[in-house]
């Protein structure tokens, strides 16, 4: 399973890549269907009373409306470290299991330290 997980995130490193600032209405097509990724750094920045969740879901959701995606699921890591290897992330695990199962290929992020904090967690997890 690990091994699926790298590969879906090799394969989805290079669609983000490669689709980064295109617009599916501009192209003319139906709706994208698009998975949402949430990611709080620690537990001080996780509970009811606090924002950051809700905060990047408006954020995605408001994109999303605008730009002719369809968000099909939400997954969230509360209280992991943008340095953790995204391949050891609970929600990230789950969200690669479920593009890997359902043909969804495009994630939205309120921003991309959400993937990871620094570019090398990113390309360690490959």
């Amino acid at each position: 399973m690990e091994a699926k997980r790298r590969q879906t995130a090799a394969a989805l490193s290079q669609e983000i890549r490669t689709e980064m600032g295109t617009n599916p209405m501009r192209r003319g097509t139906k709706r994208v269907k698009a998975v949402a990724y949430l990611r709080t750094s620690s537990a001080a920045n996780v509970g009811a009373d606090k924002d950051s969740d809700g905060r990047q879901r408006a954020a995605i959701e408001s994109f999303a409306n605008a730009n002719g995606y369809e968000l099909v699921g939400e997954f969230y890591d509360a209280a992991v470290s943008g340095a953790d290897p995204i391949a050891e992330r609970p929600g990230f695990a789950a969200m690669l299991d479920r593009i890997a199962g359902n043909g969804v290929r495009t994630i939205l992020v309120e921003s991309p330290d959400r993937f990871a904090r620094i570019i090398s967690a990113a390309s360690a997890s490959r």
